[in-house]
This record gives C-alpha cells, structure tokens and sequence, in this order.
C-alpha cells in the first residue's frame, strides 16, 4: 500500500481512502504526527531504532531514561544510491495541551549514504528529550534527499517547522517513519530539571552583603503549592557584568512565565541576590537564599562566585549558565552547568587560531579563575599544534587601551582574549581600532557572545575591530555524571559580528587532547 501523492489532513480521511495510504501513514496517523508533523509517509524504505536494548516499535511507550541517549540506528530498506535524512522531534512540548515549541529538534542526520548511518553528517547533535507536562509523542523521520546536501544546522531547536524544511531541502514526504510516546510525567515535581530549564533561559543571555532584588511572582488560581527558585546574579558592581544579570534574570522570568503556565497546579517565586560576579557576595548571597527555602539556585555567571557558593548552598543544587572554571568538575557535588569546561573551549580556540597559519599570537588575560583558566589552556593546546604565543598582558580595570598599544607594539597579528569583562574588551576593541596598522584577527571565548558588546564598543569609539572579532560559543552540549563535557564535533559553535549584530555560523571541530 504506497501513497500516490495522496494527502491524509485527519485521521478520517485515512478510513476514506484505505488502499491508497501507506502502513506508516496509518501508524502516523492513530498517532496524530500526520498531519501535525508532516502529511504523509510513503514507506519507500525501513529502519530500526534501538534505544539501549529496547527496539522502537509502533506505539511503544518509553520513559525518559530510555531516550536520554541517541538510538543505534540501522537503514534495512533503502533505494540504490540513495542518500538520507533522519530527524528525531518532539512536537508536544511544553504540554500536548499547549505545544507552543512545536517541534523541537531532537536530532538531525544527513547525507547518511544507502544503508551506511554513521557515513552521515550529524549536522544537529542529539540532546536527550526534557520531559514535560503530559504524554509526549516523540517522532524518528526518514527523508530521501534528492542529492547529497551542504545543510546548515537551524540556530534553534524549538519551533522547527518540520514540513517547511523539508520542502526547501527538496525532500517531499518522508519515507520511513517511527512513534513512541514517553511515560507521563510531571514537569514540577523534578527540581533539576526545572532549574535546568530556567538557567539555559539565563544563559541566552563588591559588598560582602548582597543588595536583595525584588521577587518575582506568578500565583496560579487555587493552587496550593509553592515553588522557589533563588538566583545569584551581578546587578550592580561592573556595568559589564551588571548588564549579563539584569538580561540574565529576563529570560529566567520568561521560563517561569511558561513553566507556570504549564504547571497550574503550582505557584512559583523567582528570589535573587545582587553577587556581582564576587566570590566574597556570592558566599553571602548562598546563605542568604539558603535561609529562605529555595529548591535550587540559578548562577553564578562567573566561575570565582560559583566556585564560592556552591559549598555554602549544599546540598541545594546550583545551576550556572556560563561558569566553565574546570574547578567545578567534581563528581557527586551540587553543581550543574550548561556551558563546557574550559579546557575543551581551549582547543577549540587553538584550533581555530591555527586555520589562518600558526602565527605568533598575542593573549589578553584577566586574573580570575575564568580567565586564567581559558588562557592557560589555550596557551598549551596552541603550543601542541605548533604555534608560539609571543605577548601575554594581564588585564587591570584601567590599562585597556595601554594593553592596546602595546599588543600593537608587539607586531602579533592575531589576538586572544581569555576575558570576562565586556567592557574591557569594549575599550581594547576601541582603542585598537585607532590605531593605524592595527587590524588583528581576534578570538575569544563566550564570555563576548554579548548583546550589549556592539553598543559599549561605539560608546568608546570606532567599531571596525569588532568584525574581526570571531568567537566560540556552546553548542549542542551533553554532560557525564561529574559535570564533565562528553565531547563531539557539534559542542561548539563560531559566532561572529556583522554589523553590530552577532552572527551564528557552523560547528566548529573539537580536537583530542
């Protein structure tokens, strides 16, 4: 029974016409992935997918432990010559009810060639599906491309519009397709996970007595229980680190906003503390939280306050957006992460200085654990692969635009900058940008993935220095049990600046150590 340009758009029309549609578009169907995922599924070709030990079957219902990991796939009927695409999605999330991120991206596989799956571009790495409200239908798609495809990976994995992208790449409907649904499960009664949800929030994004913000509340008619959320963030000290918390706690109130609305039965409060990226206010800042009933804390963003709260909140968990201070990898303790440690950003940064010829390098360093850290690890993987750094400056709060004359002196002609402090970069870019001959390429880390970089750079002066700028920024980033990256070719991602405004580009390759 194959689909001869047949549409099924509901589940009647599949009883209208029984000998013109497809097994797996019956199958789709009873599930509802057709039509709200795709039209149609011609079953031209076949595959298993196995999760652990388990073998998806039509219909299977898996719990999230099963799919925390990618499934060994196998193509066991396919065209000769034929070149694939797989897609893995959830199309129920936050809730069945109220899919407002419909569909979220699981995982993306191209050019897979015949029956070969590990010949192919995993143009998307899998992130193992986040469980939300409800019983969610999670869909494994196999698409025939017409030829073999260069495919730019989307810059998000929420909202993607299944149906639209195929019909761009040219692959009309797929031709073999997969359903499971995974165990219901409650969002709120899992404490890291919401915390998770509501740091990657954060993410995109010195007194000894922390000034108390005010808290932020969503109470849920008739509910009876009471969430807390506590985050440490800088809002006040550097205007750099300053701008990061204010943007920061943003997104965390956005996350809430959708969580409360998934979660009726619950009232929420978002409690934080002004730690301004010190180790001193961060400590203080734990116990202050600490006394006032938090599940779990989001923060800090700079390593040196992280490393100070976490032992003074145990066992509350801490999640931080952006600390990556290899310090913080250690097995069993209360402190999660969604930015990779350092010493893998090192390499990724050396190796992308090399691209353009192992030349003398200049390094920028701010003393913090951060800083340090990520120009240490540099400094060595630069030196495996061949090169040589000629300059190190560390930074203080004023010699910016010294630091700039002098990187100029040095005749390098290409900078790295280990940095948290947007707005020393700010002024260095600046500074450098006045003056004649100087135009280096510069790198750094993502400390500078910054929407307010562009603007404090003008505010200093010329901007040109800025589209030399590239960085390397988290990409798709999976963790062991220790806090530990568990590494791959899409952790990392380029980000440049074009025209005051960030751009995303490809993944970037992570070398052995």
């Amino acid at each position: 029974m194959k689909s001869e340009g047949f549409r099924a758009d509901t589940e009647s029309a599949i009883s209208d016409y029984p000998d013109l549609i497809s097994d797996t578009t019956v199958i789709l169907a009873r599930e509802k992935v057709v039509p709200d995922v795709v039209d149609a599924c011609s079953d031209k070709a076949a595959f298993k997918a196995v999760f652990g030990d388990k073998m998806v079957m039509p219909g299977d219902v898996l719990s999230i432990n099963d799919i925390g990991n990618e499934p060994k796939i196998e193509i066991t009927q396919c065209s000769p010559g034929g070149i694939y695409s797989l897609l893995m999605l959830d199309p129920d999330m936050p809730s069945p009810h109220k899919p407002e991120y419909k569909d979220v991206l699981i995982w993306m596989v191209n050019n897979i060639k015949k029956n070969d799956f590990d010949s192919g571009d995993f143009t998307v790495g899998y992130s193992g599906p986040e469980p939300g409200k409800g019983q969610h239908r999670y869909v494994l798609l196999l698409f025939q491309q017409p030829s073999f495809q260069s495919i730019t990976p989307p810059t998000k994995r929420a909202n993607f519009q299944t149906k639209q992208f195929a019909k761009d790449m040219g692959w009309g409907d797929p031709v073999a397709g997969a359903v499971a649904r995974n165990e219901p499960y409650d969002m709120a009664y899992s404490t890291a996970l919401l915390l998770c949800l509501v740091a990657a929030s954060a993410a995109v994004a010195v007194s000894e007595t922390p000034k108390t913000i005010p808290d932020f509340t969503i109470n849920n008619p008739g509910a009876k229980t009471t969430i807390k959320i506590g985050c440490m963030l800088p809002f006040s000290g550097s205007n750099a680190y300053a701008a990061k918390g204010v943007a920061a706690r943003e997104g965390i109130k956005l996350a809430l906003t959708d969580l409360a609305a998934a979660n009726k039965g619950y009232n929420f409060v978002l409690t934080c503390v002004d730690t301004q990226c010190e180790a001193d206010s961060a400590k203080a800042g734990a116990a202050i939280l600490k006394t006032r009933g938090v599940v779990g804390v989001i923060g800090e963003i700079c390593s040196k306050a992280s490393l100070a709260a976490k032992d003074v909140l145990a066992p509350i968990l801490l999640i931080s957006p952006t600390s990556t201070s290899d310090k913080l990898t250690i097995a069993g303790d209360n402190f999660f992460r969604l930015s990779p440690p350092d010493r893998f950003q090192s390499r990724v940064l050396a190796n992308l200085v090399k691209a353009s010829g192992l030349k003398p390098v200049g390094v920028v360093v701010e003393p913090n654990a951060y800083g340090q850290g990520l120009a240490d690890g540099f400094t060595a993987a630069y030196k495996k692969l061949g090169g040589t750094v000629k300059t190190t400056i560390v930074t203080t709060p004023t010699n910016a635009v010294q630091a700039a004359q002098d990187m100029a002196k040095s005749g390098v002609t290409k900078v790295v900058m280990a940095m948290n402090n947007d707005t020393w970069v700010a002024q260095f870019l600046a500074a450098g940008a006045a003056i004649p001959g100087f135009s280096p390429e510069l790198y750094a880390g993502d400390a500078q993935y910054s929407p307010t970089l562009p603007g404090l750079v003008a505010g200093f002066g010329k901007t040109t220095l800025l589209d030399k700028l590239t960085l390397s920024v988290s990409g798709n980033v999976k963790f062991d049990a220790t806090g530990d990256l568990i590494p791959d070719n899409t952790s990392y991602q380029s980000v440049t600046y074009k025209a005051l405004q960030p751009v995303v580009g490809g993944f970037l390759p992570l070398p052995s150590a």
